[in-house]
């Protein structure tokens, strides 16, 4: 009970101090006030910032700022009124990754006291080419850290399969495969065919005679492609309706 009041006397003095460091404790050497903090260990008590937390904090027009200056594509001043806010999430613990302890004390330095390059290079002791190398990496390691967020937090709104497809190895081989699709075409082939031929009229191509017919063409000595045979067709007749007589009329009078 002792540990965690005083772990929340901690977290309550640091997030004062963080809010501070812009006002009175400016002053400070960013050194001093990194021995103030006194930072834990990187990864340690980190709460991970969501995607929802990232929107609030930053637009989308924001998020390619600070790309476009992680590829040295604008000057640092273009970023300048997104540092306080970083520097912030940094030291209150909401972004997970470990920066050097000269990377700690230029962007608290530069973010949280609001100092120009040219001041922090008398306090730090470096020169500004050097100061703006460092502070470009923090910038390279944020934008990582921000899409590594913005990653996961897509990935929670896709849908989740409900189960996975798990391929198993045919019994058949290749082959086999083939033959059996063959052999299914050929079969359907068939069935069309015969059903084809049923519903053709195939009695217009029937050969004619009887076997007497045949004989007698075939003993004449004529070459199978030369014979002929009358053909048993009969025309029907159709026989004349009878006339009908008309009645004699009772007024006819025969003459004399």
């Amino acid at each position: 009970l002792y540990l965690t009041h005083l772990s929340i006397c901690i977290a309550d003095f640091q997030h004062r101090f963080v809010s501070l460091l812009a006002y009175q404790f400016s002053e400070y050497l960013p050194t001093t006030a990194l021995r103030v903090l006194h930072e834990r260990k990187d990864g340690r008590g980190v709460k991970a910032l969501t995607g929802d937390e990232l929107s609030t904090y930053f637009s989308h027009h924001d998020l390619e700022r600070l790309e476009q200056y992680s590829r040295r594509l604008v000057d640092y001043l273009l970023i300048m009124d997104l540092v306080p806010t970083v520097a912030r999430l940094y030291f209150m613990r909401r972004l997970d990754f470990s920066l050097t302890y000269v990377q700690k004390a230029v962007l608290l330095g530069m973010g949280l006291q609001h100092k120009s390059i040219d001041k922090l290079e008398k306090e730090i002791d470096l020169p500004e080419g050097q100061l703006k190398g460092l502070f470009n990496r923090v910038i390279c390691k944020v934008i990582q850290e921000f899409t590594k967020v913005r990653t996961s937090a897509i990935e929670k709104e896709l849908p989740t399969p409900s189960r996975v497809a798990i391929l198993q190895p045919t019994a058949e081989t290749m082959d086999e495969a083939l033959e059996s699709a063959a052999a299914e075409v050929k079969t359907k082939q068939r069935k069309e065919q015969a059903e084809l031929l049923k519903s053709l009229d195939l009695n217009k191509y029937s050969i004619t005679g009887t076997e007497e017919d045949w004989e007698g063409a075939l003993s004449k000595g004529k070459s199978l492609s030369h014979v002929s045979i009358k053909s048993q067709k009969r025309k029907t007749v159709e026989e004349p309706t009878p006339s009908k007589k008309k009645p004699k009329s009772p007024h006819h009078k025969r003459h004399k």
